[in-house]
């Protein structure tokens, strides 16, 4: 058994699903409810030397001839005792925009926050402002993110999407955003994301036609 670590929490996972369906670059939910992307190879750790490296060696020469690569490796395995404990998969959260599911108050959480309860404190009279609510719920994670034709993959920037046609409208230090659906269907037309300083936006049905000025960059 693995592990995957935000650096705060611990979630299980086979090793056989590490290779699917959570490989490299997949989204992971966890039982809270959030959900976390898989590490890149140049961020997982097998520990100090090289003897215990070779301890997760694959001999399979053939196959590594036949894939033209150096060796094979089994993923770390999570243990409590030995030379090789403690050993997890680095994970991310990932997307970053999560929602209230009363309120729809939105908010941008780092990599390694933890989840919380939603503290919305801002109202545009339409709903009652959660942080004075007796029960609070978890935030939840924003289903949309954005993917490059090279396969990168970053959050949406809601924030300049909403102010696209009044960028100077936008005030980092006050507008706050709020996501809204419509109707039972699920479509991403039913969307709608606003902002406390009257700047909203909504997806038509040729999704072909949505620019996006917040372009994916390559890092590293």
């Amino acid at each position: 058994m693995s592990r995957g670590s935000t650096g705060s929490n611990l979630e299980e996972i086979r090793r056989a699903q590490l290779i699917s369906p959570y490989g490299i670059g997949a989204l992971m939910p966890t039982l809270t409810g959030e959900t976390y992307i898989i590490a890149g190879l140049d961020k997982w750790s097998y520990g100090p030397g090289e003897s215990t490296v070779r301890a997760y060696l694959v001999d399979d020469d053939r196959l590594i001839k036949r894939l033209k690569i150096k060796e094979l490796r089994l993923p770390p395995e999570f243990k409590t005792e030995g030379e090789r404990s403690f050993r997890t998969i680095p994970v991310y959260r990932f997307p970053g925009w999560y929602y209230c599911p009363v309120c729809g108050s939105m908010e941008k959480l780092s990599y390694e926050t933890p989840n919380r309860k939603c503290n919305n404190s801002y109202t545009d009279g339409k709903v009652i402002k959660c942080s004075e609510r007796k029960y609070r719920q978890y935030l939840v994670p924003e289903r949309l993110v954005m993917v490059c034709a090279e396969g990168h993959i970053s959050d949406v920037d809601f924030m300049a999407l909403v102010h696209e046609k009044n960028p100077s409208k936008h005030n980092p230090n006050t507008c706050r955003l709020r996501r809204e659906s419509f109707g039972s269907s699920g479509s991403i037309t039913n969307l709608r994301y606003s902002c406390s300083c009257g700047e909203t936006f909504r997806f038509n049905n040729n999704l072909m036609g949505t620019y996006f000025h917040s372009p994916i960059t390559k890092e590293g």
